[in-house]
């Protein structure tokens, strides 16, 4: 077959939608499969509404087999505040190329678009990048899959729902012979608003345990002066507001307050608002807590396997593939009770869930699992027991393939 993957971004990225989408691809490819990938330039995702970020420079390229062409994202006049006010319009009263234009990419609309068999695009809230799938498959007459990673929130609120399912973006989800989820809960979510569930495959993310294995916890307290007897609790991705990780760092802080002995870690990128958030912060919370910014897969496997606790408190996931990762290493994790969270974690049983934004109640479930050595080793060995039986990618993707060769 002859697959255009169409994304927001590729690797060498390596967010969750991205590592999805690589997976997918370099797996396809490997069974004989014609597979390309359009997607952007964006290294920083914050590119897409700002000038002046990193772009990949390789317009071409070629990965494991894979066919990668990415086009620049394109900055409109006054652009953040101009695509704000385009989302709020209705969907006939501007072209979708347009409604949200984040990131603009008016060059993949141009692309080579014959000879595809399947055009599978991906994610909200991306409409132009949706919306390029599209019309791309359009021209081709290429079936057309799209997997939207729809954040479906708190349960009760809409503040996250409301950005990934305005009319234009349903409607673009409704224009796709296949919608795939990662959840049960967010394709019950999309059936409550009126989407077949005969057009809906439920497909969980995955991991390559073997691929991660070799972490080694003392050389990561080596390199950054750690104690062994020091405990670390650690966040892995972007550092954002709806990733929970300014309550994850106020949790800490009321713990340091009541005399508990541990190091917060965080790795991965980060956006403005927190890094304004974490420059506010008093002196004696930055010694204690370690800023890595993006880390090699290497460093990766390392603080995974120094660290005691794994808590990402986010209301923007539909899936959480970091979880798993934690479980490789029987590492306990702690969830936001929203999204497709509770689809992966079950309180009690592999980890903690807590209410999103509820600081006392993240703290109280951090000092639980640092001070009940038996309580962390029942956590992340169940999790890592349903890594194995579920959720690798050896398993996750004979689901896959059957989606691609399905008619």
């Amino acid at each position: 077959m002859n697959i255009l993957q169409v994304c927001q971004r590729y690797w060498p990225c390596v967010s969750g939608s991205e590592r999805y989408v690589q997976e997918s691809s370099e797996r396809l490819a490997r069974e004989g499969h014609n597979v390309t990938v359009y997607t952007t330039d964006a290294d920083d995702i914050e590119l897409f509404w700002r000038r002046g970020f990193r772009r990949i420079p390789r317009g071409e390229d070629e990965h494991n087999g894979v066919s990668i062409h990415r086009f620049p994202v394109r900055h409109l006049p006054l652009h953040f505040p101009l695509t704000l006010g385009l989302s709020m319009l209705p969907i006939r009263a501007v072209d979708l190329r347009f409604h949200q234009p984040s990131p603009f990419v008016p060059d993949l609309f141009r692309a080579k678009s014959d000879g595809f068999d399947v055009v599978h695009t991906s994610s909200l809230p991306y409409n132009s990048i949706l919306f390029a799938g599209l019309h791309l498959a359009r021209r081709s007459g290429a079936r057309l899959i799209t997997t939207p990673h729809v954040h479906t929130g708190q349960s009760g609120s809409s503040r996250v729902s409301r950005t990934y399912l305005r009319p234009a973006q349903q409607w673009l989800l409704h224009q796709s012979q296949l919608i795939v989820t990662h959840t049960k809960l967010e394709a019950d979510y999309l059936v409550g608003r009126g989407f077949s569930s005969e057009r809906i495959r439920v497909i969980p993310c995955g991991i390559n345990p073997r691929e991660l294995a070799g972490g080694n916890g003392l050389r990561f307290r080596t390199r950054h002066g750690l104690p062994e007897h020091e405990a670390i609790v650690f966040y892995i991705g972007m550092s954002a507001y709806d990733k929970g990780t300014h309550h994850l760092v106020r949790a800490m802080k009321l713990l340091w307050s009541r005399g508990v002995q541990a190091t917060l870690v965080l790795a991965g990128a980060s956006q403005p608002h927190f890094r304004r958030f974490w420059n506010s912060q008093p002196r004696p919370v930055q010694q204690r807590t370690l800023v890595l910014g993006a880390i090699s897969e290497a460093d990766k496997r390392d603080l995974l396997a120094a660290g005691q606790v794994f808590a990402m408190p986010s209301h923007n996931e539909t899936f959480g593939i970091v979880y798993l990762e934690a479980w490789a290493y029987g590492v306990p994790v702690i969830g936001a009770n929203a999204g497709g969270i509770p689809d992966v974690i079950t309180h009690g049983e592999n980890g903690l869930l807590v209410e999103f934004g509820d600081i006392a109640r993240l703290a109280a479930s951090i000092e639980r699992l640092l001070e009940d050595k038996n309580l962390r080793t029942r956590l992340g060995e169940t999790g890592r027991g349903l890594v194995l039986q579920r959720w690798t990618w050896d398993r996750v993707f004979d689901d896959i393939r059957a989606m691609y060769t399905s008619t």
